[in-house]
Parts: C-alpha cells; structure tokens; sequence
C-alpha cells in the first residue's frame, strides 16, 4: 500500500505547469511569494504536515509526524525535507538519519536549457499536445483544470492509480490528496 501511496503522491514532484501545457516549462506559477500550509492527515495514517514555501515555490521545507496502525503494531514518523533548486535533504527524526539527493529537476532544467530555441519551442508543443492522459497513461491518469476552489483557490484534479490529488492551478502544491487503494483510505488536507 505504502508504495501505491508513494505512487500517488509522486505527481506533487512533477511541476503541474508541464502536466497542464505551460508555455514556460519550468516556471512555477505560484500566486505568493512565501507561505505555511498545515496539513491533517487522517485514514489509515493520522497526525499533520507543515509545508512552508519560499522564492516562490524554489525553496520548500515539509515536516511531517504521523502514527499509523499495521496489525496492531503502531508505527510513529517524524520527518523533515528540505528542497532547493539544487539539493533535496532528507531526514527520519525517530532513526535519527537524513540522505542528500540531486534534485532531478535542476538536471532536466539543465538539458532543456540546452536546447535551442526551435528545440525547445517543439518540447513545449509536445507537452502541451500530450497533457496529462498520455504521460500518465499506464496509471490510468487524468488531469482536470478548475474543478474546484479551496481556501480560495482555484484547483486542478489529477486521478489516477486510485488516488485524487487537488493542487493550486497550475503548480504542485496539493491542497487535497486522497488516496484510497485495497481499501485503505487517507486524506491529506489544506486546512
């Protein structure tokens, strides 16, 4: 279950501006500068997620504590990520451990940047063309603009591998994820 989770929640890593046919690639869309967005987490995982925004979605940090149930075996999560343009670091605070990974987005960045200006005028009508059905065809995905206003904002629905993910339009920053897969269910929520 976990990995199907991890599976659903992997659209948050892909820029939504490439999923919903930008015109700029790698331009984050945010409509603020800075922000904290708390998060409950309830289903099969409870606790909360605090998402804090920086230079306009560049630079993120995400805390995270949560306990989940698995045949009666509690299991409690602390962890922090820190994202960069660069660098993504992470850490477990129960293990008391972190890594540090390349992020992959400064290496596709990197190329694109390499390419000339009909190069990458093709790439961009290539993406818009294919949208989110294609590239997200094998998980049976799909990508809805505007379906919804949450705190104000209004949001894109992208389904796929029995998860539903509402981010600010245009972006990756969820403000509702709901997951529901053998049945086991959470939701992950803006509040």
């Amino acid at each position: 279950m976990i990995k199907n989770i991890a599976i659903a929640l992997l659209l948050q890593l892909i820029p939504m501006g490439v999923l919903a046919g930008s015109n700029d690639l790698w331009k984050i869309n945010l409509p603020f500068e800075k922000a904290t967005i708390r998060y409950a987490i309830s289903g099969v995982e409870e606790g909360y997620e605090i998402l804090y925004i920086r230079d306009f979605g560049q630079r993120t940090a995400k805390y995270r504590t949560s306990t989940m149930k698995v045949m009666g075996i509690e299991k409690t999560t602390e962890t922090v990520e820190f994202v960069d343009p660069d660098w993504i670091y992470t850490f477990d605070l129960q293990r008391r451990t972190g890594t540090k990974s390349a992020n992959p987005q400064s290496y596709i960045h990197d190329e694109f940047n390499k390419l000339n200006d009909h190069e990458k005028q093709q790439l961009v009508e290539n993406n818009n063309q294919l949208n989110l059905g294609p590239m997200l065809g094998g998980m049976s995905g799909e990508l809805e603009e505007n379906v919804v206003t949450m705190l104000g904002y209004p949001c894109d629905k992208a389904q796929f591998v029995g998860a539903k993910v509402y981010s600010i339009h245009g972006t990756s920053i969820p403000l509702r994820t709901e997951a529901n897969i053998m049945g086991m269910r959470m939701i992950v929520e803006a509040v």
